[in-house]
Parts: structure tokens; C-alpha cells; sequence
């Protein structure tokens, strides 16, 4: 009779396969992975049937970690602005305080196995985002271009934002501020 999987081993699993993803990228072999979580690698592949598994499962799991992170003190009534401004520094303070997720995260988004499937399931952990963005692009009358546009503006702003604060500034906060307020304006906030 089989055991039973441990969410536990699992979750050591991911842990260091974002460990050793943000390091060697997506070629790295799974022995070094199994190393790191402290199982045989065979081990490995009763939690994950391959390799794109694994990968494809890491990255819906860290997608839904920071979806998580965000939601905590939501401002669900809250003006555009506020509600927005919400999610920034969420995004902004998760990205900073995991470094080496936030990299496993960007080796994962460009890599080739991760599939087209994982990745419209990662976009639609954050649907409430792009909610609240077509609301703005709505009631601003912004540019007729894709909402995703614009979620694409918050991204590589935010990745600017963390990369500044992660320099060891003395004011990381106003350097938050900062940044939102640039994202802000730049789509056509009041």
C-alpha cells in the first residue's frame, strides 16, 4: 500500500525548487533540487510526475502566494486610487521581502515549460487586479488599448520600484510612494 503524500514534502519541494531555480534557471537537474529539499530524487517524481510539472505547479503556487499577500486589509470600499495604491505596495513589499521568489518567478514567466494553460491560470489569480484596472481605464476614458497593457505598466514599474529599494536606500517607503505615484499619473490618475 502506498503512503500517503506529505503537504509538508511537498511544500519542501517547491521551497527548493525556488531555491535552485532562481539560482541555475529552469536547466538546473531535479537531483539538485531533491538535494536541497532533503529527499531522493525519485522522491521527487511521486510529488511531481516531470519536471514541467514541478515547474508549472511552482509557478501557479508563487503566483497565488503573492495574490495572497495582497489580500490581507484589502480596502474593498476604497477609492480607485486607494484600492490600487493597495495592491502596489503589496506587490512591491512581497517582491522585496522574496527576493529569490520574485526571480524563480521571472525565470519561470520566460520560460518555454511552462505552459500556455499555467500561465492564463497564473493571470487569472490576479483578476481582481485587472478588475480594478478596467475600472480605472473606464471611468478615466484612458487610451483604447488592452487592459493588459496597463497591467504591464504596474509590473515594470513595481519591478523598477523594488530594484531601487533592494539598493539599501535610507527611505524605502517614500521610495514606494514614489514609484506609485509615477504609476499613477502615468495612467491618468487624478
Amino acid at each position: 500500500m502506498a503512503r500517503a503524500k506529505s503537504e509538508e514534502k511537498r511544500l519542501s519541494i517547491l521551497s527548493a525548487a525556488t531555491h535552485v531555480i532562481a539560482k541555475q534557471g529552469t536547466e538546473a537537474p531535479t537531483l539538485l533540487i531533491a538535494r536541497q529539499a532533503g529527499i531522493a530524487d525519485g522522491t521527487l517524481f511521486t510529488y511531481f510526475r516531470s519536471k514541467d510539472v514541478l515547474f508549472n505547479e511552482l509557478y501557479l503556487h508563487l503566483k497565488t502566494e503573492l495574490r495572497d499577500a495582497m489580500m490581507p486589509g484589502y480596502p474593498l470600499g476604497a477609492s480607485q486610487r486607494d484600492r490600487i495604491f493597495h495592491t502596489w505596495h503589496a506587490l512591491v513589499q512581497w517582491g522585496i521581502d522574496n527576493p529569490e521568489k520574485r526571480q524563480a518567478m521571472h525565470v519561470l514567466n520566460l520560460s518555454e515549460r511552462v505552459t500556455v494553460t499555467s500561465k492564463a491560470a497564473g493571470a487569472d489569480v490576479f483578476s481582481f487586479v485587472m478588475g480594478l484596472l478596467k475600472e480605472i481605464v473606464e471611468l478615466h476614458q484612458l487610451l483604447q488599448v488592452p487592459v493588459s497593457f496597463y497591467a504591464g505598466l504596474l509590473g515594470v514599474m513595481s519591478e523598477s520600484t523594488m530594484d531601487y529599494v533592494c539598493q539599501g536606500i535610507d527611505h524605502p517607503e517614500a521610495a514606494i510612494a514614489a514609484g506609485f505615484n509615477a504609476f499613477w499619473r502615468a495612467i491618468g490618475g487624478d
